[in-house]
């Protein structure tokens, strides 16, 4: 019998249209383009109806999320700056730091719909688009619509389908370099002048929540390897992105 793949690259048009998403991007777009003008997305939906959670439940699954290193992709603060604060049917969190000029949001509804959203590019830099960022906000993103999946579905012989898209704005024309020159990859990339001259890339997948559980790590070959794509048919080498699985995500073990 053959196996599975962990997830199954889609055209971009394969994500359904969703106003929920739209209408939270949009808010996240505008706000994001005051502090950077790349904007990494992730938008995550359940292939078919899911039962809804009540808000409370939602916030609760929201607050037992692990914290991530270096990114703070759906973290759930107590400060009323950057609290989670309550929609219709959903929970939305804003997170600027004035000081650092990062920005993160992050919405997750009663039906299992998640967005999130993160600046990775600075207007001072505009030829220019460090891989070490991009990497690092796409395996958070990634990294947290696996914990929200897997603990909104709750039922553990339960392994839904979810499509999951991600997207860079303001990209086209910057070329990609690294700065962690201890490593190959990074310290050769910039040489060879990777970029596109698309100003926004979309990368959609299908995967379900036990493939994100347990073949992490498939998922995220398939997922990054049709992004980096875009970048003149840029690989991301097997060890280095071994390497930023790590470092980002400890319990990682797919």
């Amino acid at each position: 019998m053959t196996a599975q793949p962990a997830a199954t690259t889609l055209l971009g048009s394969a994500f359904p249209e969703n106003r929920w998403v739209e209408e939270h991007a949009a808010r996240a777009r505008e706000a994001a383009g005051k502090i950077g003008d790349v904007i990494f997305e992730l938008s995550m939906v359940f292939a078919e109806d899911q039962p809804l959670i009540g808000i409370q439940q939602l916030y609760q699954i929201a607050k037992s999320i692990p914290e991530q290193s270096a990114s703070y992709q759906g973290k759930v603060y107590q400060d009323e700056r950057w609290a989670a604060r309550r929609g219709a049917d959903d929970i939305y969190a804003v997170i600027n730091f004035d000081v650092t000029k990062n920005f993160w949001y992050w919405a997750i509804r009663r039906n299992g719909d998640a967005y999130l959203a993160a600046t990775i590019g600075s207007k001072s830099e505009a030829a220019r688009l460090s891989i070490e960022e991009m990497l690092r906000e796409f395996l958070a993103a990634v990294i947290h619509a696996r914990e929200f999946a897997a603990r909104f579905v709750a039922a553990p012989k339960r392994s839904p389908e979810l499509l999951l898209r991600a997207s860079v704005h303001g990209v086209a024309g910057r070329v990609l370099y690294g700065t962690d020159h201890r490593r190959a990859f990074p310290y050769h990339l910039e040489m060879y002048g990777y970029k596109t001259p698309l100003d926004r890339i979309d990368a959609t997948i299908r995967t379900s929540v036990a493939a994100l559980q347990t073949n992490f790590r498939g998922v995220v070959d398939v997922f990054c390897g049709d992004l980096a794509a875009y970048f003149n048919f840029l690989t991301v080498p097997a060890d280095y992105l071994d390497y930023a699985v790590e470092a980002i995500d400890k319990r990682t073990a797919g």
